[in-house]
């Protein structure tokens, strides 16, 4: 064997050890303690805050990198911790897996078969694994969210990763200044996140959360909450992200008519009227809202080139698609290519700017109707239970998600925040009713 050789193999143990000495005491932590699970899971998309690059990139140049290597082994390290717990904890439950469970496993088979008529195998077997491992982190969360207190707990580990995320990227203002403002466009705001939308779609998903935290905390907490409130709507609205702002908007509406509160309901609209009405009366331009010369607040710059697109492709091929996550890589078709359309790369790390239609792209009609149905069955429940803190809180989250999903792609995958959560929210869902009604019967007991 020749030195080259030798010394290639020396690094390929090096690498080994290395891994093995940082993933086993995670692994060690984590089937101690499963809220380690939840915290990785959740804060996992947030490696690529670390290793994001605020420079010139075109589309079609982007790769895999160091950050999404780390992301999917935390993804499948903690998805295997979540299996074995599901498997230790459902044996001794008496809560049996439910339907809609069932059927997001049926779902994930057809994404995991797809690979092998995708029209781009690798990005198919890669995402659907994945998702898969994911599964196995709600199946584990399933379980183990067993009564009030560890349903608390779950939410205010999302709470603290939330509060985490908000300092950072505050913070980025005076230690990262280089990175905070966008390099295509340098008056919107975006942190570490790589991009003002990602930065846009954690402050929406920060609103509801501090909502809940604001009523179960007492009066100097709630000093804490409103301060980080208005933290997050100042850099939201320096971020400039128009669909996430308008999402949190919707569900500000949604909290309120879901708590029954019509006074404050009807006060937010009025206010929200006023301030709107304000800034067309005086002609008031806030400049992360602007997207270049002529251009509206509501322009959606290009994304109906894209959509349209993808109708034609699923028109085609309205039954299975083109495979699981293959995303912008369908439109590598020759009748896509224009000079003036320089997102049209066809790579797959491009997105459609719309999750309903990549979800029909990739898995046709059969996987979109499966998925749906698995995502709506237990919010249903929610939906007609009685009032309270936590059903504001899983509608107004989901809510929010499914609409900003008609503008960017948040609803199949674990590989960025805004489908984590919807998917972690989605156990909660599931598992917030029968909670609550055990809760209050042994209350008036």
């Amino acid at each position: 064997m020749s030195f080259i050789e030798n010394y290639e193999l020396l690094t390929i143990v090096i690498i080994i050890l290395i891994f093995v000495s940082v993933a086993a005491p995670i692994l060690y932590w984590a089937f101690k303690s499963y809220e380690i699970v939840i915290a990785i899971m959740l804060l996992s998309p947030a490696v690529s805050w670390v290793f994001a690059k605020n420079i010139p990139v075109e589309v079609g140049e982007i790769e895999p990198n160091t950050s999404s290597y780390i992301r999917v082994g935390l993804v499948m390290m903690m998805g295997l911790v979540g299996y074995i717990k599901f498997f230790q904890l459902s044996k001794y439950s008496q809560f049996k897996a439910p339907f809609y469970l069932k059927l997001f496993s049926i779902f994930l088979f057809i994404a995991f078969i797809s690979t092998t008529y995708s029209v781009d195998q690798f990005y198919t077997f890669t995402r659907a694994s994945q998702f898969i491992a994911f599964f196995g982190f709600l199946l584990g969360l399933f379980y183990w969210t067993k009564d009030e207190f560890h349903l608390d707990k779950a939410i205010n580990i999302y709470f603290w990763v939330i509060v985490f995320g908000i300092l950072i990227n505050i913070l980025s203002l005076v230690l990262f200044p280089g990175r905070a403002w966008w390099w295509t466009a340098p008056h919107r705001f975006q942190g570490v996140t790589g991009h003002p939308n990602e930065l846009g779609a954690y402050c929406m998903l920060s609103y509801p959360i501090l909502m809940w935290k604001y009523e179960k905390v007492f009066s100097k907490g709630k000093f804490f909450i409103i301060l980080l409130f208005s933290s997050v709507l100042l850099i939201h609205i320096m971020s400039g992200s128009r669909s996430s702002f308008a999402a949190a908007v919707f569900g500000l509406f949604v909290w309120y008519f879901v708590s029954k509160n019509v006074v404050k309901f009807s006060t937010i609209f009025v206010l929200i009227i006023l301030f709107a009405s304000c800034l067309f009366l005086y002609d008031v331009k806030i400049s992360s809202l602007e997207r270049g010369h002529g251009s509206e607040i509501t322009d959606l710059t290009g994304r109906e080139e894209f959509w349209q697109a993808s109708i034609l492709l699923f028109s085609e091929k309205p039954i299975i698609g083109y495979g699981y996550g293959v995303s912008g890589s369908v439109l590598s078709d020759p009748r896509f290519h224009s000079g003036d359309l320089v997102l049209w790369s066809g790579s797959a790390r491009t997105s459609l700017h719309n999750g309903y239609l990549s979800l029909l792209i990739g898995l046709g009609a059969l996987g979109f109707v499966i998925l749906m149905t698995a995502l709506i069955t237990p919010l249903w429940r929610v939906f007609f239970s009685e009032v309270s803190v936590y059903k504001s809180l899983i509608l107004v989250i989901v809510l929010q998600i499914l609409l900003i999903n008609f503008f960017e792609s948040a609803l199949a995958g674990s590989s960025s925040f805004t489908p984590s959560v919807l998917w972690f929210f989605w156990i909660i869902a599931a598992r917030t009713p029968s909670i609550i009604n055990s809760s209050h019967l042994k209350n008036i007991s």
